[in-house]
């Protein structure tokens, strides 16, 4: 019988601990709190005993810290107090309305912990306590987790975001632009292997619904296979594959333009026209004549409003072009 089964209220830690491990242990390492699967139900069940039982459990481990931490693999430690945690993190994250990512993925945990162990794990102003970082800190140790810590970093919040990746708010707002590759956050790029310094933390997984995502924009996977790959995916829930299908189409490229042989060997750098730039400009440089780079196209940013020029064989206009200080925008390039 399942864990879930039973009554939160009267279920040992042990059990927990058992279930936990169940679906760690098979992963292959690294991993995130995410790919263990648990579904609405579990995460429910889970914060029920955190509220109950499991608060005096944990805070009863975080007294003897120092002496449970290494203790028997059947044995309740801080490491496994962490993960329980780290689980009620991740959904709580994932769920969070505000976009201010460092200050308030601390309140979204905040908010899923009882208020006698948010005392221990939080300071009056929402922020980790020394205890919490020690549970984060031994749960990502021992079960091989994604993090930024064991580099010698110490940005808790971005190990947290590992932990699941994105918030759906956050990826309705901004799905079409990190698809481009514009401002993606530093944990999406941890995970699709582009942080030169975290490669070891790549997640295949994740780099699957990412490469279907893009597709779906770029007019190379069908809206069928991208919402089986949503469906499918760890990092996804079932309640947000209408909206992130909605917001990887907003993104789609009109015209597909490999203009030469070369481009053509490496199409899908070449798919998407340049849709928004920034660009510095420093004041005391030259009159302005640079290029706008986008995924290996070189466009022409100098031509005047409304005229056209030849690039790559091909005829393209720039539709406006909008300067203030130190930086330029590029609205609009599109081929004639």
């Amino acid at each position: 019988m399942s864990i879930f089964q039973l009554d939160p209220g009267a279920s040992d830690f042990g059990d927990v601990v058992g279930e936990i491990r169940r679906r760690v242990e098979p992963l292959p390492a690294p991993r995130s709190v995410v790919e263990l699967g648990f579904v609405f139900d579990e995460i429910d069940w889970l914060t029920k005993w955190v509220r109950g039982p499991g608060t005096k459990r944990i805070v009863e481990i975080l007294g003897k810290s120092g002496a449970s931490t290494e203790g028997a693999s059947s044995e309740p430690s801080l490491a496994h107090a962490g993960l329980v945690l780290l689980v009620l993190a991740a959904e709580a994250g994932r769920e969070m309305h505000e976009s201010t990512r460092k200050a308030y993925v601390w309140k979204a945990v905040a908010s899923m912990i009882p208020g006698e162990l948010k005392k221990r794990l939080f300071t009056r102003k929402l922020q980790a306590t020394a205890d919490l970082k020690a549970m984060i800190r031994a749960a990502v140790s021992k079960f091989r987790l994604r993090n930024v810590l064991e580099s010698g970093g110490q940005d808790w919040a971005e190990t947290m975001w590992l932990q699941f990746g994105f918030c759906r708010s956050e990826a309705e707002d901004h799905l079409s632009d990190w698809l481009r590759g514009v401002r993606r956050p530093k944990p999406i790029r941890i995970l699709l292997g582009d942080e030169p310094d975290f490669t070891g933390l790549f997640s295949e997984s994740f780099s699957r619904l990412w490469e279907n995502l893009t597709g779906l924009a770029n007019h190379t996977v069908s809206l069928d296979q991208a919402r089986t790959s949503l469906r499918s995916s760890p990092w996804s829930k079932p309640g947000w594959t209408d909206a992130l299908l909605k917001a990887a189409s907003r993104g789609r490229t009109r015209v597909s333009v490999p203009a030469s042989d070369h481009d053509r060997a490496e199409s899908d750098r070449h798919r998407e026209l340049v849709s928004k730039a920034e660009l510095h400009w420093p004041l005391e440089s030259a009159p302005f004549s640079p290029a706008v780079e986008q995924r290996g196209m070189v466009l022409p940013s100098h031509l005047d409003d409304g005229k056209s020029t030849r690039y790559r064989n091909r005829q393209c206009r720039r539709r406006s072009l909008e300067s203030e200080r130190r930086y330029l925008s590029v609205t609009s390039i599109s081929f004639v």
